[in-house]
C-alpha cells in the first residue's frame, strides 16, 4: 500500500505514478487467464496468476494485492466459499467475482 493510506490495510486509491497495483488472478481456465493477465499486465497492472483455490491461500499468505479477481468454478472447490472465508478473516481487499454461473441466486452468493 502507499504511504498515503491513512488506514493499514485499506488503500485511499491515490498512487504515485511508479507505483503498480499487484493483482492476485484466480482461474483455472487457461485462455482466460492468458487474456486477462496480458490486458491487466498492458495496462500496467503487476499480476500474479493461479489456478487454483490452494494456490490463492499461498499467495495470499506470502503477498499484498490490491485486488483479486476470482473465478467461482474452481477445480479444488467453491469460489463463493472461498469468498465468504476470506470476508469471516476481515481481508481488507476488494474481490471482482469472475463467473459463467448466470442464475439469480449465484449472482446475490457473489454479493
Amino acid at each position: 500500500m502507499p504511504d498515503c493510506c491513512p488506514q493499514k490495510g485499506i488503500c485511499c486509491g491515490i498512487y504515485r505514478a511508479s507505483e503498480r497495483m499487484r493483482v492476485l488472478l484466480v482461474e483455472d481456465h487457461a485462455s482466460l487467464g492468458e487474456s486477462l493477465q496480458g490486458a491487466l499486465e498492458s495496462s500496467r497492472y503487476v499480476v500474479d496468476w493461479v489456478r487454483s483455490l490452494a494456490g490463492a491461500e499461498t499467495a495470499l499468505a506470502a503477498t499484498r494485492y490490491d485486488l483479486m479477481l476470482l473465478d467461482l468454478g474452481l477445480p479444488d472447490g467453491d469460489g463463493v466459499d472461498f469468498l465468504k472465508k476470506c470476508r469471516r478473516r476481515a481481508l481488507a481487499l476488494p474481490i471482482l467475482v469472475l463467473t459463467a454461473r448466470g442464475g439469480l441466486n449465484d449472482r446475490v452468493d457473489g454479493l
